[in-house]
């Protein structure tokens, strides 16, 4: 199942995010009906394919979040149109598994089994706190302290603290 549509690229009106594509209501309906539910793999104009989410904003209607980062790399406008294509995602995670983490993983099976314990969504806010690391040392360093978080908590995530204090360097 792959998708394609074109659509402008519009202010969010959001406080957690800037930029959204709205998603045709059939290829919403579609993937709704799939496995991987709201999970996908998007291509915006033919480049960087990243995974994200349909996320629904109201009224039926869903949009694909484009972060400013995106928008610069791309140098997307407000109000042109984007060729998107949408696919499911199904991967494991929802994001990909930084080879850091997955080597603390194997090296703590403790962490490991708190870890998987997680929902989801908070399996991939893991991944990608450390996928943010600048380097290999950082993203591993940023590994081991994202573990003994959960570990020390009992699979709670405070993400306050987390931010704050123990991914602060």
């Amino acid at each position: 199942m792959k998708f394609q549509f074109s659509a402008p690229l519009e202010a969010a009106n959001s406080k957690l995010f800037n930029w959204q594509v709205r998603v045709p209501a059939d290829v919403t309906a579609a993937f709704l009906a799939s496995p991987t539910k709201k999970r996908v793999v998007c291509v915006l104009n033919g480049q960087d394919p990243h995974q994200c989410a349909l996320t629904p904003i109201g009224g039926g209607v869903y949009v694909i979040k484009v972060n400013q980062g995106r928008i610069k790399k791309l140098a997307l406008e407000e109000g042109k149109t984007i060729v998107t294509e949408l696919f499911p995602d199904d991967s494991k995670y929802g994001l990909p598994m930084p080879e850091e983490m997955a080597a603390v993983l194997a090296e703590d099976s403790e962490g490991d089994k708190v870890f998987h314990s997680l929902s989801p969504g908070k399996l991939r806010t893991m991944l990608y706190v450390v996928s943010q690391g600048t380097d290999s040392d950082d993203r591993i360093w940023r590994a081991v302290q994202v573990i003994e978080h959960i570990k020390k908590r009992n699979g709670k995530i405070d993400f306050k603290a987390l931010h704050y204090q123990d991914l602060r360097k």
